[in-house]
């Protein structure tokens, strides 16, 4: 009987991750960068991972922070023919 509820949980919980998951986004971030603030600037190129996992979504985005203050926002660019993403 035990084994059969745990069964049934399981089973509702499986579905609620399958049919629930991709309609969950986080909220996009408000952070603005008035360019005319700083006198120089700087570039990188990165490739940027969590956990392994290249980001790859063209709505991914990269920030740069000074403590808590946003000093820079990107997308990713695709290289390679679109097999990797850059930022």
């Amino acid at each position: 009987m035990k084994d059969k509820k745990l069964t049934e949980y399981f089973i509702v919980f499986l579905l609620l991750t399958v049919l629930g998951a991709p309609h969950l986004y986080a909220e996009v971030p408000s952070w603005k960068i008035n360019t005319h603030e700083y006198e120089f600037s700087m570039q990188f190129v990165a490739v940027a991972n969590i956990d392994g996992m290249q980001l790859t979504k063209p709505d991914d985005l990269l920030a740069v922070f000074v403590g808590n203050e946003c000093r820079g926002v990107t997308h990713p660019i695709p290289v390679n023919g679109g097999i990797e993403m850059v930022f």
